[in-house]
């Protein structure tokens, strides 16, 4: 990745985002998901900081501005990052979905099988 003084020199100067709405679903999509922010707060990604000033960083190319999370596609996004430890099972926790994940579920159950 670019260093930050680069990102933010290519970057353009037209707000991304035309509201906090449209910004969140954005990162919830994208960011959440991305290994460049998986040392966030604190080491987070420097594209994402240079969104957050207003500013479009050169790694987010324009996609469908109508549906709301994919206003961009962001040229840097790795989808490998590791679950947080809020996001992780606690040992000893009940599954809401049984024994497995929601994953795991396999087959629906017939519900004629409870008449």
């Amino acid at each position: 990745m670019r260093t930050y003084a680069q990102l933010l020199n290519s970057a353009s100067n037209v707000q991304p985002f035309s509201n906090s709405t449209e910004g969140s679903a954005w990162t919830a999509t994208w960011c959440d998901e991305c290994a460049c922010d998986r040392g966030a707060p604190d080491d987070g990604c420097p594209i994402l900081l240079i969104g957050l000033m207003g500013k479009t960083p050169a790694e987010w190319l324009p996609q469908d501005r109508m549906r709301l999370g994919y206003t961009y596609r962001c040229t840097a996004f790795r989808k490998d990052r590791k679950p947080t430890k809020s996001e992780q099972q606690i040992a000893g926790q009940l599954a809401l979905f049984g024994e497995g994940s929601p994953d795991d579920l396999g087959t629906t159950p017939d519900p004629a099988e409870h008449l």
